[in-house]
């Protein structure tokens, strides 16, 4: 991807008379690899970046000439090449593996590129067992991705989870739990006889064993828990 820029000035330099086509349409991203001490140039057509890469909406936007426009961005060169690819050549896109699939994942939701953010969550999730064996930090993944995961992995997916480290199993569990709570009857409160919790939407379901005894209009014995107040 990075060799499109060379070619065009090696046309420049023949002085070739026709234009390649939709080349008055490519903007040149400046991508400055800090990690490896590497400056690139990657291009790709601009209505490509308005529709796949939300990110840079907002410096394209009314701008009519593509020299006027000058993005730089601090990025691995190796995943923002992967990404260019992506875009540019979408019919043979590049493969996702365990190696690359958080750091496309963690790129691409900070350039706003949803579908593949969509895209690597769904191979995260059918390959997290290879990709906790990896030597990778996982806490680069934000409470946005850590929901969209618990969305996606059932609690009998994350029985299967084999994470010695805990290097992301415990806060799934905890998105899940969180996700719980905020269903309306889904509440834990204390019982102010017994002292156990109990769910509020299962408080009619459950007996408590030092609640005041009562006999409802069906003749049925009553024995609740209370929530402290």
């Amino acid at each position: 991807t990075g060799g499109g820029a060379d070619k065009d000035k090696a046309a420049d330099k023949k002085g070739s008379s026709k234009a390649e086509p939709g080349r008055d349409n490519l903007i040149v991203i400046h991508v400055c690899d800090e990690n490896r001490g590497i400056n690139r140039d990657f291009t790709c057509r601009k209505d490509v970046l308005l529709s796949e890469m939300a990110y840079f909406r907002s410096y394209l936007n009314g701008s009519e000439s593509c020299e006027d426009i000058d993005i730089s961005v601090h990025c691995d060169i190796q995943i923002f090449q992967w990404l260019i690819k992506y875009l540019n050549e979408p019919e043979t896109p590049p493969p996702l593996d365990t190696t690359n699939v958080i750091s496309i994942l963690i790129s691409s939701q900070f350039l706003k590129m949803q579908k593949l953010v969509d895209l690597c969550l769904q191979f995260a999730c059918a390959n997290v067992n290879e990709i906790l064996k990896m030597p990778i930090d996982l806490n680069c993944l934000n409470q946005d991705l850590l929901t969209k995961l618990s969305e996606m992995l059932s609690v009998d997916d994350l029985e299967e989870i084999n994470d010695r480290k805990d290097k992301l199993l415990s806060r799934i569990y905890m998105r899940k739990l969180e996700a719980l709570f905020t269903h309306e009857g889904n509440v834990m409160e204390r019982c102010c006889y017994c002292g156990k919790l109990f769910a509020s939407k299962d408080r009619c379901k459950t007996v408590c064993p030092k609640a005041k005894i009562f006999i409802d209009f069906h003749g049925n014995v009553i024995a609740e828990h209370a929530p402290s107040r």
